[in-house]
């Protein structure tokens, strides 16, 4: 058969969809990303151009929240720009 679409995507984030695809930051995301959004109200995720700070926060953060309970999480942004995902602790 045809193989299926390579795991890498160039440039571009990976996104919440490519979350199967995403490795090798689990161990940041459980163990330093879930822990800081538990108790900090914002957690800025920073680096350097290209280090793929959107792909930890949507393919990593935010799948990793949705597994858990209690959290809200909604995306803001424009057609053809890159949403930004917002969480927020529910009741």
């Amino acid at each position: 058969g045809t193989p299926g679409p390579g795991p890498y995507r160039g440039l571009a984030a990976f996104r919440e969809a490519d979350a199967a695809l995403f490795f090798g930051r689990a161990g940041f995301v459980q163990d330093q990303l879930l822990p800081a959004v538990e108790v900090q109200p914002v957690v800025a995720v920073v680096g350097a151009s290209g280090a793929g700070k959107s792909s930890v926060v949507l393919a990593g953060l935010v799948p990793a929240l949705r597994a858990c309970s209690g959290w809200l999480i909604a995306s803001a942004g424009r057609e053809g720009c890159a949403a930004r995902p917002w969480t927020t602790r529910v009741p």
